[in-house]
């Protein structure tokens, strides 16, 4: 277990753990990572600080795309109202399974 209250989420501990092992990120990864700090800090607007951006600007040097982390978080409208119509027909089998049965004719993302 490892815990650094200083840092905005654990993807921020990981690229510091990578930084003092000298492995490099892949654009791949940098992507996800980016995406942990985005997510956990309300889109790099709370619990940021000069190292939060410091961790961001290494990921963005290790390839990381903005757009692209940016477009893992929206949904459209459409997709989000069928989701939400199969939430809305939840049947509970049992306090640790429920079931959903969509319908043949819609295609869910």
């Amino acid at each position: 277990m490892y815990i650094d209250t200083k840092c905005s989420s654990a993807s921020e501990i990981v690229v510091s753990l990578l930084d003092k092992c000298d492995i490099s990120i892949p654009s791949n990864v940098a992507n996800y990572l980016y995406a942990g700090i985005y997510l956990d800090t309300a889109k790099l607007t709370k619990n940021c600080t000069a190292d939060t951006m410091r961790t961001v600007a290494k990921l963005l040097e290790s390839g990381a795309n903005i757009n692209k982390v940016n477009g893992y978080f929206k949904e459209d409208l459409y997709s989000d109202r069928k989701v939400q119509g199969l939430v809305n027909n939840v049947k509970m089998i049992n306090c640790m399974l429920a079931l959903i049965i969509g319908s043949d004719d819609i295609v869910y993302t």
